[in-house]
Order: structure tokens, then sequence, then C-alpha cells
């Protein structure tokens, strides 16, 4: 069976996936693999079990991967009939995936194929707390952390963030200076760091860490 989670919520997505897979399942980095690679680990078997499983990180941003999963639609010999044919169980995470795409319309509609989409809930963030203390930490970080601890426990981590990225970005489109543009560039790093590695368990830790540095970037 192949799963597909796609979405901005990749930590939902990896727990489903977590859930599915159980213990002892391989993980895969998408950008280092090579079409070469996708017949073993979609047809291959290991020496100790018939059946493997197996996650794969962003596999629709490589499109070397991509191609050669929708090479020969119609074919039975490569590209994507043989794949779907797969014994393994097989989890793919991604940020995006286009069912409007051949590939995608293809995948959508078939039986063995689970598609799944995990966005972060709408919530509503206090925007004029989160500008205020954007500005607060751009003179005085540690008065902008204090402010920021008195209202975490009422405010969603992954808006604040948002509404921090939406006031930066209104300051560099207003005074394109490299500090600004830095600023931008970090919280981008962020947000990638929040969806993508162990820090999603601890954002505010991320986020007050941010507005520390915020005033000599």
């Amino acid at each position: 069976m192949i799963y597909i989670f796609y979405g901005d919520d990749r930590k939902r997505a990896t727990g489903e996936a977590k859930t599915i897979l159980g213990k002892g399942y391989e993980v895969f980095d998408a950008e280092a693999l090579e079409p070469a690679d996708l017949a073993d680990m979609f047809l291959g078997q290991t020496l100790f079990q018939e059946k493997r499983k197996i996650l794969i990180q962003d596999f629709f941003a490589n499109k070397a991967l991509v191609g050669e999963l929708a090479s020969n639609l119609e074919g039975a010999e490569k590209g994507l009939p043989q794949f779907l044919d797969t014994e393994h169980d097989i989890v793919i995470i991604g940020d995006k995936f286009d069912k409007r795409l051949v590939l995608g319309k293809t995948l959508a509609k078939d039986e063995r194929v689970k598609l799944q989409e995990f966005k972060v809930p709408e919530a509503q963030v206090d925007r004029f707390l989160a500008f205020n203390v954007f500005d607060e930490a751009m003179t005085n970080g540690v008065r902008a952390v204090k402010k920021l601890r008195l209202n975490e426990t009422s405010e969603e981590p992954y808006m604040m963030l948002g509404a921090w990225a939406s006031k930066a970005q209104k300051n560099y489109v207003a005074k394109p200076t490299e500090k600004n543009k830095k600023i931008l560039k970090e919280l981008a790093k962020i947000d990638i760091m929040l969806k993508t590695t162990n820090y999603s368990s601890k954002p505010w830790t991320v986020l007050e860490t941010f507005l520390l540095r915020l005033e000599n970037m």
C-alpha cells in the first residue's frame, strides 16, 4: 500500500506515518535518492522479512524521482504501473501534491494509493501582540521575550511566526535593507525547522531564541 501525505502540517503527517508503519521502518530523504533507487525500494525484498516499511520525505520535491514515477504511465514494464503493485507499506510525505497534473490524477484515482492532506488548523493570533513583541525585540530582546511568555498559553506559535513573517515582509518592502532581508530569511529557516525537525516539540523556545537574536541581526 502506498500512502501520500501532503500539506503544511508536517508534524501531524509524520505522526500518522508512524502510526501506520509501526516500529522498525526505514526512512529516506528524497533529496539523496536517485531514480535507480526506486525499483529496489518499491519492489525489492529484504533478507529477513518479505514486507518492508518505508517512509520517504519530500518525494515530490525531487523532479528526477517524480519523472521516473511518471514515466510510461500506460505501460507495464517500468514507471508508475509497476511501483503501484508494491507489496510494501510506503508512506510519502511532502508539502505539496498537485492533483491537476497527469501523475496526480492517476494516483488520486488508484485504489492502491491513499491520499491525505494535512493542513495546520486555522487559528487566530493577536496581531497587535505579535507586532508589538516583534518591534520590541528590534531594540530589546529580553523585554520582548518576557512579554511573549505572558501570552504563550493563549496563543498559537505557528500563527505567531506567520504574523512575524508578515510584519518582516512589510518592513522589507518599505525598507529593503540587508538586516530586513536577513530577518526574512531567518524566519523562513525557522518555519522549515519547526516543520521538519525535533524542534517542533518546543516551538516557543525557538521563537524566543529568535527574539533574543533579532536586535543584533
